[in-house]
């Protein structure tokens, strides 16, 4: 019977020795995804907002969302993302998530994987509308192609436009001063051209003119709807339809000290892949409280880069508050910015 009690202490020492998890269960961090999956039938309820400053433009944004374990290390859920960038709160995306945790949520070392789909509102539409309704409507060469309907000595209209300019010959006349006629009938002439007349050799070449004028106007305004899209190839891709996933390693320093890193990866429609990273290491004062330092950036030529100090408040088990103050590292990433976060356990 003696024999036994050294292996009994032997195994308390060893167990005790070991740095064992947090008593919170997931989204501890506030830009870095950490491995905890809610155990079953159990969720967790989070949201988001985050103001960002660069230059003289500031964006507000809000992404609330919910996770539920529908099997061991197995959970489901998603977000729904809203953001304010001219005045006014819009509905921006909804992002359905899956999150495996590929280890026991007791090691050290924990390993998940998160897969889920963004599903951007209007991701094409939203961009390319505004430009094109705020454009004002094409308008014609300045120096005219058709002399505008003159007067005739009864008061009457003539209903064919006379060719005129040096264009087309010598013989042509010259056309009137843009401003003898009447602002109302410029305006509606630049909308509505009149009728081509019969088809001759000179009124054909009368009317390729405006043609021509108003193809190029379309060209300039679809190249300048393109120019408006958003160009950016990084992992910040939120007015566009993508699929996401993130492999997450998270490790136990200390039963006090936590270091966590995130893989991301973006796959757009239409578009080539991203890739980023975000990494964290977080330092618990107490049970209540505790602090972090956080980045988040990309791979490639996005080079944006930001760093976040973060502050952590867990006045229970089942409800945690966070905020941080982040800086851009690069030119490419916003200047400032402030995030704050709370999540519910149930």
């Amino acid at each position: 019977m003696r024999s036994r009690h050294p292996l009994l202490v032997l195994s308390a020492a060893i167990a005790g020795s070991v740095p064992c998890a947090q008593a919170h269960h997931g989204q501890e961090f506030l830009v870095v995804q950490d491995a905890a999956v809610p155990s079953l039938w159990t969720g967790v309820a989070f949201g988001s907002l985050e103001w960002s400053k660069d230059g003289d433009d500031n964006t507000f944004s809000t992404e609330p969302g919910v996770m539920v374990g529908i099997a061991p290390r197995v959970a489901i859920g998603g977000t729904v993302g809203f953001t304010d960038e001219n005045g006014s709160w819009a509905f921006e995306s909804v992002a359905p998530t899956m999150q495996i945790q590929l280890t026991p949520s007791d090691w050290r070392v924990r390993v998940s994987v998160v897969a889920g789909y963004h599903f951007a509102y209007s991701s094409s539409e939203s961009i390319a509308s505004t430009p094109a309704s705020t454009a004002p409507p094409p308008t014609a060469p300045a120096p005219a192609a058709v002399q505008p309907p003159a007067p005739t000595d009864n008061g009457s209209i003539d209903p064919d436009p006379v060719p005129c300019g040096p264009e087309f010959g010598p013989d042509a006349p010259p056309c009137p001063d843009p401003a003898a006629t009447t602002p109302g009938r410029k305006l509606r002439h630049a909308i509505a051209p009149p009728p081509a007349p019969a088809p001759t050799p000179t009124s054909g070449k009368s009317q390729s003119t405006p043609k021509k004028s108003t193809s190029s106007s379309t060209s300039s305004s679809s190249s300048e709807t393109t120019s408006t899209t958003d160009s950016y190839d990084g992992i910040h891709r939120h007015h566009e339809n993508h699929a996401f996933a993130r492999m997450i390693v998270e490790a136990d320093l200390t039963s006090k000290d936590k270091i966590i890193f995130n893989l991301i990866g973006l796959w757009p429609e239409g578009s080539k892949p991203a890739w980023g990273y975000a990494c964290g290491v977080r330092h618990s004062f107490s049970h209540m409280w505790a602090t972090g330092l956080e980045a988040i950036g990309d791979f490639g030529e996005a080079n944006e880069h930001e760093l976040v100090l973060g502050g952590y408040c867990s006045p229970n088990h089942h409800l945690a508050l966070k905020i941080g103050a982040g800086m851009g590292l690069t030119s490419s990433s916003p200047d400032f910015s402030v995030r704050t976060g709370v999540v519910w356990r149930f």
